[in-house]
């Protein structure tokens, strides 16, 4: 997936360069152009190898409706690069991905499939962003497999730069905001069991499998009550287990901010 949207955002800089009357096509200053393209393809060199980057994920956090929501942030060199956001739900899925340099957005892709039993509706949009706005931006409704740069279904849009969120996926990232963590409860489904934790309001919230215990889950297992609603930090890696995917703790700490 990764290499498939690097592919695709070599391929983008390549029709916004010729410009096709049936294609996506370019309409900014020459020397503006020339600069934000040369940004993004270091970005794309600096992403093309899955081997080269340093990929952190957020929690899969929960939430009312069936609601899912996980972000991936890919670092290079130390230095953020990519984050994508996976959102879904009984009736819609959506997939973003936020391309940086030097702490600035410059480049978004955005789906969502919204359905019921009878239908589906579909967006897509790519935006190309310079010094925090927007300044190229398309859409299709209609899914298709066409490698971008073959893809005439993109038509020129205009997009508000405050629909995109930036700031949510860091919250996610780093378990603040909304997305910050207090202990719940310890749930055992024999042999498995879980440490739960929830957001303030109980509106979010994550289970993550127990593996290997360790000091502190000891102490909240003995005594849970003294630890009801005091806020943790949780630390986790994903693995497959038994053909699933589960959400394995690494430690935690205390917070006390």
């Amino acid at each position: 997936m990764m290499k498939e949207i690097v592919l695709s955002i070599c391929t983008i800089l390549l029709i916004v360069s010729c410009g096709d009357d049936n294609k996506i096509e370019e309409d900014v200053d020459q020397d503006q152009r020339d600069s934000i393209e040369s940004t993004i393809i270091d970005i794309v060199m600096a992403t093309k190898d899955l081997d080269s980057l340093d990929m952190i994920p957020s929690l899969r956090f929960s939430s009312g409706e069936n609601i899912t929501y996980t972000v991936k942030q890919y670092m290079y060199q130390g230095e953020v690069k990519m984050i994508t956001v996976e959102d879904y739900a009984n009736d819609y899925v959506r997939g973003s991905e936020f391309y940086y340099d030097n702490g600035q957005p410059v480049f978004v892709s955005d789906y969502i499939s919204e359905f019921d039993d009878s239908s589906e509706v579909y967006t897509e949009h790519i935006i190309f962003l310079n010094n925090n706005e927007v300044y190229q931006s398309y859409v299709k409704n209609e899914f298709n497999d066409e490698p971008i740069f073959e893809d005439t279904l993109f038509e020129k849009s205009t997009i508000d730069i405050s629909t995109l969120d930036f700031e949510k996926p860091l919250r996610a990232l780093h378990q603040e905001g909304e997305f910050e963590m207090y202990f719940d409860e310890f749930l055992l489904i024999e042999p498995q069991s879980y440490l739960i934790v929830e957001n303030a309001d109980s509106s979010i919230n994550a289970a993550i499998f127990i593996k290997y215990g360790d000091e502190l889950l000891d102490k909240m297992f003995e005594d849970p009550k003294a630890f009801e609603k005091k806020k943790i930090w949780v630390n986790h890696y994903f693995e497959e287990m038994n053909g699933i995917e589960r959400m394995i703790y690494n430690g935690a700490k205390l917070r006390e901010d």
